[in-house]
């Protein structure tokens, strides 16, 4: 996976934000990005507080750990979207981790997610595409049929509304949250780490962006001049 090296063009953020996530919400929720920190990363990583705060979603009812692995979870991804840089498979796998601990309180995969400087990595998943650019279905490694029916709901509805994203601009979107932030504080923009991004972390912010009203959707996210 490329280590991408510089500065980008910043994203032009929306200010439109939909309802908050709700279970019958269905084909028509939006997930959402925080507005303020997207438009802080022009001022550099370290810059503002932006710190979302509230609680996290207890454990969904006889669900109290990770179902499926993170192959399983690519598996789904690659079926879904076809084929796809290495960058944004990562960050497409990072973000349905993210999202569904904040919904249901449990993981959906159980390798952890590292804070390497071009954003959240799974070492695990790294292992199977290294020296890649693109990956294709099907994914060999992983079968989506291991997830369940709210899991594969999860990655289907990143994919929807993350999926039209390239893996640079969804990188730029993890640089300007919290979790990645704060895995990686006290280092610099290249510097090498393996610091994970933990799962209450990525629970506690993204259950709070899920209810805030001043969140943008991230089908309302713009980028120019950005490549993958």
């Amino acid at each position: 996976m490329p280590d991408p090296r510089g500065r980008a063009p910043e994203p032009q953020v929306g200010s439109n934000p939909r309802p908050p996530h709700n279970q019958s919400s269905g084909p028509s929720l939006r997930l959402k990005v925080e507005a303020v920190r997207v438009e802080a990363r022009a001022r550099g990583p370290d810059s503002g507080s932006g710190s979302a705060r509230g609680g996290y979603r207890e454990p969904h009812e006889g669900r109290t750990e990770a179902m499926g692995t993170v192959h399983d979870v690519a598996a789904r991804i690659l079926d879904r979207a076809g084929p796809m840089s290495t960058m944004k498979l990562q960050k497409l796998v990072y973000y349905s981790q993210a999202w569904h601990l904040a919904w249901e309180g449990v993981p959906l995969f159980g390798e952890p997610i590292e804070a390497w400087a071009n954003g959240p990595v799974v070492y695990e998943l790294f292992t199977r595409h290294r020296g890649r650019f693109q990956v294709a279905p099907p994914w060999v490694h992983g079968s989506a049929a291991e997830l369940t029916n709210a899991e594969r709901n999860t990655v289907d509805l990143v994919v929807e509304d993350y999926g039209r994203l390239s893996g640079r601009e969804l990188s730029l979107l993890a640089h300007s949250e919290r979790p990645w932030r704060e895995a990686r504080e006290g280092l610099g923009p290249t510097d090498r780490s393996r610091e994970e991004i933990s799962q209450e972390s990525l629970a506690e912010f993204y259950a709070a962006l899920d209810a805030s009203d001043e969140a943008t959707p991230v089908v309302e996210v713009v980028f120019t001049d950005t490549t993958d």
